[in-house]
């Protein structure tokens, strides 16, 4: 046998396995459930807030139903998404297509081991934008214009809205 130093051993996770350490250890460890519930519960304060723009893939799973909500799609082709990445890093469209395949296809699993359903279900959503034929700052403007009845367009600027969509 090596001999191991138990820095690298709880690194491994052998520690998991010393029974007189007991469920110490094991509670401090982030599972779906808990992380789940720890999401829905910074979503819930947020919403209570009001005039609150949430923006995250998943975040309309958890939005409670108590709360007066508009949910938004929004959707671009994979290509004009492309354009935009390959644009903004500096990269050749041929690398934003390699990345965003990934990155889609990394964003559907997490949707489906999460929340067992599909990200981009748009029943889901109030209203679904393309936006590849409009600026963010076009949509953002709509968006307001359509929500002006509503709370959230008397404190958000079409620049919030924008600057959002880009985090």
């Amino acid at each position: 046998a090596i001999p191991m130093e138990w820095s690298s051993g709880y690194d491994a996770g052998y520690h998991l396995f010393q029974s007189d350490l007991g469920d110490r250890i094991v509670e401090r460890q982030i599972t779906k459930k808990n992380y789940l519930e720890a999401l829905a519960g910074v979503v819930k304060e947020k919403c209570a807030e009001e005039n609150v723009v949430l923006h995250g893939h998943g975040i309309h799973f958890h939005l409670p139903e108590s709360v007066d909500t508009v949910t938004v799609f929004v959707a671009s082709s994979p290509e004009s998404r492309a354009k935009r990445i390959a644009l903004e890093l500096g990269i050749t469209l041929k690398e934003a297509m390699d990345w965003l395949k990934g990155a889609d296809k990394d964003a559907r699993a997490e949707a489906k081991f999460l929340h067992g359903a599909n990200l981009e279900s748009t029943p889901r959503f109030d209203i679904t934008l393309n936006v590849d034929r409009i600026s963010a700052e076009t949509a953002a403007q709509m968006l307001l214009r359509g929500l002006q009845p509503h709370s959230v367009a008397s404190s958000t600027t079409a620049q919030d809205l924008v600057l959002l969509r880009d985090s």
